[in-house]
């Protein structure tokens, strides 16, 4: 039996703030903004796209890659269940491995280029201290409400983990965003990684299915994919058609945010409009050349890459995966007001993580009635 020891010391408030449902990645705004910082980022860029006229090695290895979720939240519903990311990391696995059941979707013209990544994201097992873990951290903190690279908190070392942080809100309504690997190496190591919306999680919870793909999307960018129109953040530009992504296979395009699966936009070739960097809302492949260049990257040492799926790291942050784990549960609760009032009943709402399993709660307010409780969401007052 498991015991959590809760005090009343700590009481905590409450926000609540409205969400936008459209996908809109940021990436690319972010990419420009920090280019004006950093211009020597552009040239950086030009040659890690230029990584994708090398060989490939490995073609048949699967890489694994470590994973951990850091929730920030403000007790609201952004601090979503852990259900909601194992089936997040069930999809973006399906996704990587060409084993989502959509692709029996994928239009004629594009089903022999349609490809396996050959990628699976494991839930880290063990934190950068060798404690044990499910790949989920939870953080009460108001950036969740921020939503940018300063809510990036307590990123794990990045180059023995992918960090994906789950907010509330973001500027301008976006899903998320990620750098590529080339915008983040040296002293911009610490904006690695992913930042995404609550509800773009998972297909369960906060989730929903045709929000669900946002993730993948977002690891394209981690993994140097650029959107099929190019290294801007507009689709639907004429102009998008003077400018290209560098993957050969990916016909030009001015992109897409509806499913329009006929669309030809820049000549008469047909779009890829269910690629995965697409904002086409059916998006369900990557095509072989992008899937040879995420490889690619993973292979190099840009941002530390080739260290993710290295055999000892997996060794450290993932164990014998056959092995179970039982990580001892968090302690964490938020009171219903930050004001004590003379018997007046402040209601205790439990938070606690990690809490799968035979489980109890011993709750103790010294001089409050009652002055101890066992259950999971208790009341309490105090009469002086």
């Amino acid at each position: 039996m498991k015991n959590i020891i809760l005090s009343s010391s700590l009481l905590l408030g409450f926000t609540i703030q409205a969400q936008h449902d459209h996908f809109n990645c940021s990436a690319h705004h972010k990419e420009a903004e920090l280019q004006q910082l950093h211009p020597e980022i552009i040239k950086a860029y030009e040659d890690m796209r230029n990584m994708s006229n090398m060989q490939v090695k490995n073609g048949d290895t699967t890489f694994v890659v470590p994973i951990v979720f850091h929730i920030i939240h403000n007790y609201g519903s952004e601090n979503i269940s852990d259900q909601q990311v194992y089936r997040q990391v069930q999809i973006i696995n399906e996704d990587f491995q060409k084993l989502n059941a959509d692709t029996i979707d994928i239009v004629p013209e594009f089903v022999d280029i349609a490809a396996n990544a050959k990628i699976k994201f494991e839930l880290a097992r063990f934190d950068p201290f060798g404690n044990c873990s499910n790949g989920i951290n939870r953080y009460h903190s108001f950036e969740t409400n921020q939503g940018d690279d300063f809510s990036k908190l307590n990123p794990w070392p990045r180059t023995r983990y992918l960090n994906v942080w789950v907010v509330r809100s973001m500027e301008n309504g976006v899903a998320g965003y990620a750098y590529y690997p080339s915008s983040v190496e040296g002293t911009g190591f610490w904006r690695d990684g992913i930042i995404i919306r609550h509800n773009y999680i998972g297909d369960i919870g906060t989730g929903n299915p045709g929000l669900s793909r946002a993730l993948t999307h977002e690891i394209g960018h981690w993994l140097g994919l650029a959107h099929p129109w190019g290294p801007t953040n507009d689709p639907a530009l004429l102009s998008n058609c003077l400018t290209d992504d560098g993957i050969e296979d990916t016909p030009n395009t001015i992109g897409w945010t509806t499913c329009n699966l006929s669309g030809t936009t820049c000549d008469e070739e047909l779009d890829n409009v269910q690629n995965f960097m697409e904002y086409s809302y059916c998006s369900n492949m990557f095509t072989q050349d992008q899937v040879d260049f995420m490889r690619t990257i993973l292979q190099s040492t840009i941002s530390g890459r080739n260290a993710l799926w290295n055999e000892n790291n997996l060794e450290l942050t993932l164990g014998d995966l056959d092995i179970p784990l039982a990580c001892e549960p968090i302690a964490d609760f938020h009171a219903s007001t930050k004001t004590i009032c003379m018997n007046t009943p402040i209601q205790i709402t439990n938070h606690s993580w990690r809490t799968a399993g035979n489980v109890s709660y011993a709750w103790e307010f010294p001089g409050g009635s009652p002055a101890t409780s066992t259950s999971t969401n208790p009341a309490v007052s105090w009469d002086s």
